[in-house]
């Protein structure tokens, strides 16, 4: 099994947001008969974000392609994950503040600057 490692930074966390990502990540891999999908408890992670933005049978036909993991209500399993992002902010970023998710892309994408 080849492993998908996307991440998206969206501005809203909105539900269609959600939805236009999972779309994105279904197009981008047409051949995975199942696609792990990694959420958190943000009530838009459901089923009921894609059947509003892209009506029941393709908003379903989409939700349907995932595997989806969440962590249990009252879990601690996304704490690696705040302690990756707090030593990248610690390491690369400083005392900088970034004026946009455009800079934060171009810093991560180019290591060294």
């Amino acid at each position: 099994m080849r492993r998908l490692e996307t991440l998206f930074a969206t501005a809203d966390r909105s539900a269609a947001e959600f939805a236009a990502v999972d779309c994105h990540l279904v197009q981008k891999y047409p051949e995975a008969t199942t696609i792990p999908l990694v959420v958190d408890n943000l009530h838009i992670h459901h089923r009921k974000s894609l059947t509003a933005y892209y009506g029941e049978t393709a908003g379903n036909w989409i939700w349907d392609r995932f595997q989806i993991h969440s962590p249990p209500t009252h879990g601690s399993w996304l704490h690696p994950a705040e302690i990756e992002i707090s030593l990248f902010a610690r390491q690369c970023l400083g005392k900088r503040r970034l004026p946009d998710r455009k800079t934060v892309k171009e810093l991560v994408s180019s290591p060294g600057k």
